[in-house]
């Protein structure tokens, strides 16, 4: 029979499609580095740069008895890590914050808000390729042996443990399959096993596992390099290689624009980041 109603004649009776009332969350990567920085905060302080001061490495010799000593002049270095702003802004009108699923602004507050937490963690991991050295190679997938590489780098220039080891996940996901093809010792967090070490899926927060005493977090904010052949991980040491330096790290405020008659969201944060010893950490560049 022809002319039936359907659900298509009908549309002016019905919604396009029913909205869930909870709002997903946008796909992010997690953000990881922010913890292994040495922090020093700039809140209160008129200064928008902290300087941190590098003892230098002096060296003792032997001497003839009754032989007097020669002075030794201790001249320190420093880095200087100087903040700036970043910041985001949107502005729903009153027409979209009146109608929509909402109860207000918070959900969009909240959207831009992450977008910080994105940044600086960016900003951190854009550090890495500045370490002093790096091992792996441009195109060639990440192995054990490019780990191990990395930790023997740190321990023979005297790094200070804690270290850490931040990968993208691509470097996580060719250092699962050489793992899993593994035929040797291989050494976990406390101990000594056969086969795949204490690593596996990477969870909420960015951590993936302990290999070789080393806690591995993994993030897509890892850097490119090489013209984005490649990812730039790294190990270094937590707390030391790398300095953080807030004002303040998330600040979001609202202003009216009566005339367009809608809401400005205005989220900022106000840091600094920098590498603090080179020789304390190791770019891990491995293929993309």
């Amino acid at each position: 029979m022809a002319d039936e109603t359907t659900y298509t004649t009908g549309n002016d009776l019905r919604y396009d499609a029913m909205i869930h009332g909870v709002v997903k969350k946008e796909l992010r990567g997690a953000n990881v580095t922010a913890k292994f920085c040495d922090e020093k905060s700039l809140v209160g302080l008129p200064s928008k740069a902290m300087d941190f001061p590098i003892w230098p490495t002096v060296s003792a010799a032997a001497v003839a008895e009754g032989a007097d000593l020669a002075n030794t002049a201790i001249a320190t270095t420093k880095a200087t890590v100087t903040a700036a702003e970043v910041g985001v802004m949107a502005e729903p009108t009153d027409v979209l914050t009146l109608s929509d699923i909402l109860d207000g602004l918070d959900g969009y507050a909240g959207c831009l808000g992450r977008s910080l937490g994105t940044k600086l963690d960016s900003d951190i991991c854009a550090l890495f390729g500045s370490f002093d050295n790096s091992v792996g190679s441009t195109g060639t997938d990440m192995t054990e042996a490019n780990f191990l590489s990395a930790l023997y780098t740190l321990e023979n220039a005297n790094a200070p443990r804690p270290y850490v080891a931040v990968l993208h996940p691509v470097q996580c996901a060719d250092f699962r399959v050489a793992l899993s093809t593994a035929t040797g010792v291989i050494h976990t967090s406390r101990g000594v096993s056969s086969g795949t070490a204490e690593v596996g899926e990477i969870d909420i927060n960015g951590y993936w596992g302990t290999l070789y005493e080393v806690p591995i977090h993994s993030t897509t904010n890892v850097n490119t390099a090489n013209t984005a052949a490649d990812r730039a991980g790294a190990m270094y040491s937590s707390k030391y290689a790398l300095g953080l330096c807030p004002k303040y790290i998330s600040r979001t405020e609202l202003e009216r624009d009566a005339s367009m008659r809608a809401t400005e969201i205005v989220c900022t944060a106000f840091y600094g980041v920098g590498e603090i010893i080179g020789t304390a950490g190791v770019a891990i560049i491995t293929d993309a």
